[in-house]
């Protein structure tokens, strides 16, 4: 783990709790103690009505061993992660209070934008994780006319002063961890140059000695940034059964170079075995290329578990960004167009090593991102599709490109069956509606609010989703429909400012759903949200 106000660096979880910084993992009895008191002490004094309240801000967690709160306050201690001053945190109205752990989840297909909502929740937050999934996946953002990609790191790196953490959940690429951080790396560079001119600007202040100054600064961050994004440009090279090999590894294998090459030499053999046929790229290049991975990456290997469960008694903020979507599932899903891992609220516990007593009711809330209509990349059923005009609209207008892979995706009308069984899997406190502004211009609007058996003409029972492909194959949409409106609403920062037809949209989104649609992006910038309490 790493704090984001330097270069985020590896933060992957160690499952047998080696660390590369032994002043994490082993402090005295005493300095224990020490550190749990004035954990406890600092999160008291931020919220004494939490602490009044028996809440875990105050050091103690039910079912939680003294002695193991005690570790983990000392382990979060060390890391500087105490609490400290900071903006006010997150609100979700009436319906979620404000939690301190808040977990951002896609309750579609994916591509619901979850990189907006994770940059907009960001600022508040003291620790940022990612809990599961790989980097066969994407989460943009986009400030102003830049847009991002990130793949492993936690889409908050960006803005952040957070620390970073990537938990024990998540399949590393090596690789593209590296690519991400050089890249973020050169931004944060850039973005440096461009506070130094910016302030250069206004000041106006000494300005020749302060030119000649910021000059030589400016030439060193930019030459910096240039060398940074070549050094990524190296590492960009296409993805190899080797590197899958590389990555059948724990992440605490890298801490010894020895067992990392055995347990790699072992799974080339075992695939080239498989294939009946040579890899195709040598693994001694691989093996090489891996060295330098792990000579940049290893200082940062640590147990995340305790830092991360210290973090939760000294009352940090968390907010933890899940990676796919709930209908990809690898059990609970569409199967078989499914995603390779757990991808509901289940998945943060293990994903991230907290024990569930952490995601207690009004201490932790569940966010559901999702879009006002339907999308889905690939193959698999998809009841609402729209293989028509205004299919083609939502598409175009919505920008419906994969951040991973660039295929065009297929667009259909809001599926609230879909979004039903969503919610039963994960118990969202709320919803994150994005892309309401996608749908102006288009009359009227129609609204997935049940399935009929195409074979028998049956309704299907309330409150149930065929998640297996081939029944939701066997499924026809009942719509709903409702009026549409011609505004731009980009411009909208209020729910009152919007159409009153946009307006109904969203009233009868959270009628039919029973969960408030707390936030409604308006717009791709993170700032285009609406605050509906």
């Amino acid at each position: 783990m790493s704090s984001s106000s330097a270069p985020p660096t590896m933060p992957s979880s160690s499952s047998d709790g080696s660390s590369s910084d032994s002043s994490s993992s082993s402090s005295s009895s005493s300095s224990s103690a020490v550190a749990a008191a004035s954990c406890a002490a600092a999160a008291a004094a931020a919220s004494p009505a939490a602490a009044a309240a028996g809440t875990f801000v105050g050091g103690s967690l039910p079912g939680l061993p003294p002695a193991a709160a005690k570790s983990a306050a000392a382990a979060a201690a060390a890391a500087g992660l105490l609490l400290q001053p900071r903006p006010p945190g997150w609100s979700l109205g009436l319906w979620g209070g404000q939690p301190q752990l808040l977990l951002l989840l896609g309750a579609q297909w994916g591509d619901e934008g979850k990189g907006k909502a994770v940059d907009y929740f960001a600022a508040a937050a003291d620790v940022c994780c990612r809990f599961n999934g790989g980097h066969n996946a994407g989460h943009q953002l986009q400030r102003s006319s830049c847009c991002f990609s990130f793949h492993l790191l936690p889409a908050a790196a960006l803005s952040s002063k957070a620390k970073i953490f990537i938990g024990n959940g998540v399949v590393v690429s090596l690789r593209q961890l590296v690519k991400e951080l050089l890249q973020l790396h050169a931004l944060q560079l850039q973005q440096q140059l461009q506070q130094q001119q910016q302030q250069q600007q206004q000041e106006g202040r000494e300005q020749q000695q302060q030119e000649g100054r910021e000059g030589e600064q400016q030439e060193d961050v930019a030459a910096a940034a240039a060398a940074a994004a070549e050094l990524a440009a190296k590492f960009a090279a296409a993805q190899t059964a080797e590197e899958a090999a590389a990555a059948a590894a724990a992440a605490w294998e890298l801490g010894s170079w020895d067992r990392f090459e055995e347990k790699y030499l072992a799974v080339a053999a075992a695939l080239q075995q498989q294939c009946g046929a040579p890899l195709g790229v040598g693994c001694a290049a691989e093996l090489e290329e891996h060295r330098v991975y792990r000579h940049l990456l290893a200082p940062q290997l640590t147990d995340t578990a305790p830092l991360l469960l210290g973090a939760v008694l000294c009352g940090a903020r968390l907010l933890l960004e899940g990676a796919n979507a709930a209908l990809l599932d690898l059990d609970l899903g569409t199967y078989p167009f499914v995603t390779s891992c757990c991808t509901t609220a289940a998945a943060a516990a293990a994903g991230l090593g907290l024990p569930l007593r952490c995601f207690a009711p009004h201490f932790a809330a569940v966010v559901g991102v999702a879009k006002a209509y339907s999308t889905r990349v690939g193959r698999g059923p998809f009841p609402t599709e729209l293989r028509d005009r205004v299919g083609d609209r939502l598409q175009r207008v919505g920008r419906e490109l994969g951040s991973t892979t660039g295929r065009s995706r297929r667009c259909g009308w809001l599926d609230l069956p879909l979004l039903l069984h969503a919610a039963r899997l994960n118990g969202f406190d709320c919803l994150f509606l994005n892309k309401l502004d996608v749908l102006s211009g288009i009359d009227p609007l129609l609204l997935c609010v049940a399935y009929r058996d195409s074979s028998s003409g049956l309704l299907l029972p309330p409150h149930t989703f065929p998640a297996a492909a081939q029944q939701l194959q066997q499924v026809l949409p009942v719509y709903e429909h409702l009026p549409g409106w011609q505004q731009n609403i980009s411009r909208c920062r209020s729910f009152h400012q919007l159409p009153p037809n946009a307006q109904l949209y969203v009233h009868r989104v959270q009628q039919l759903l029973g969960i408030p649609v707390a936030f409604i992006g308006v717009g791709p910038d993170t700032d285009d949200v609406i605050r509906n309490f």
